[in-house]
């Protein structure tokens, strides 16, 4: 079911379907300009177990334009307002595409009280892209708060 959310006095497109235990988001890349459309097949499918949330980000599909800067904490913050319409409760669990692997990163590294888990569906952000830690140990690197799901 498609609806629009308020986000910053601007109108955000989302389409929620089935119901379940998890809120599966969907989060398009920018070469997605019609997430709801794009995305409807697999949405489909998910939502025979689960609530999904196809986002559509302000200038994609039928959301509202904006000329607030499109930063990761900026694109984070619209998509935690528009979940947090009624109806649309957690846990979430995040799902991106390409670029909103970034988003899905600074959302975990940034907000790691509230961080959904999220699940890597060809994203800009890849393991072989990561440093790699050295053989000895993390390196002083700290623990990641990155979860794996399985969402079937």
């Amino acid at each position: 079911m498609h609806r629009y959310v308020d986000v910053d006095g601007h109108r955000m497109s989302v389409a929620v379907q089935g119901s379940g235990p998890r809120t599966l988001v969907l989060m398009p890349g920018l070469g997605t300009p019609e997430p709801i459309l794009d995305f409807a097949p697999l949405a489909q499918r998910l939502a025979e177990q689960n609530t999904v949330v196809t986002i559509e980000n302000f200038g994609l599909g039928l959301s509202d334009g904006t000329d607030a800067p499109r930063t990761s904490e900026g694109m984070v913050n619209e998509i935690r307002s528009a979940l947090k319409t009624p109806g649309l409760d957690g846990p979430y669990v995040l799902m991106p595409h390409s670029i909103s692997g970034l988003y899905a990163m600074w959302w975990a590294t940034n907000l790691p009280d509230e961080s959904p888990p999220w699940w890597d569906s060809m994203t800009s952000v890849t393991r072989p892209s990561l440093p790699r830690a050295p053989r000895s140990g993390r390196g002083g690197c700290p623990p990641s708060r990155l979860r794996a799901v399985s969402v079937t």
